[in-house]
């Protein structure tokens, strides 16, 4: 079985998906620095909320740098035993 993988940003410009209205959730078990560099446009240009879930060191330090190149500002919500940590950011 082979899977097509898709950015946000060639979606919306392909118009399979529309703009973000107001709030994007983000929930993808390891992969969440892949996800933003995907959506790095929309966020530029869209300036969704986005809810996150953070699954390891080297992941929140990219998304860091992500968030921190395009100005959104991070909150921690809530952190786990097992090392989670779930993020609002905001533009």
């Amino acid at each position: 079985m082979s899977t097509n993988t898709q950015t946000i940003d060639n979606l919306r410009s392909e118009g399979i998906i529309s703009k973000p209205i107001a709030l994007c959730k983000i929930d993808v078990e390891g992969g969440e620095n892949l996800v933003l560099l995907g959506a790095t446009k929309t966020l530029r240009t869209d300036r969704p909320v986005i809810l996150i879930e953070v699954h390891s060191i080297f992941n929140m330090w990219k998304i860091a740098e992500i968030f921190n190149r395009e100005k959104y500002k991070l909150d921690l919500m809530h952190k786990e035993l097992d090392g989670r940590v779930f993020f609002i950011a905001y533009p």
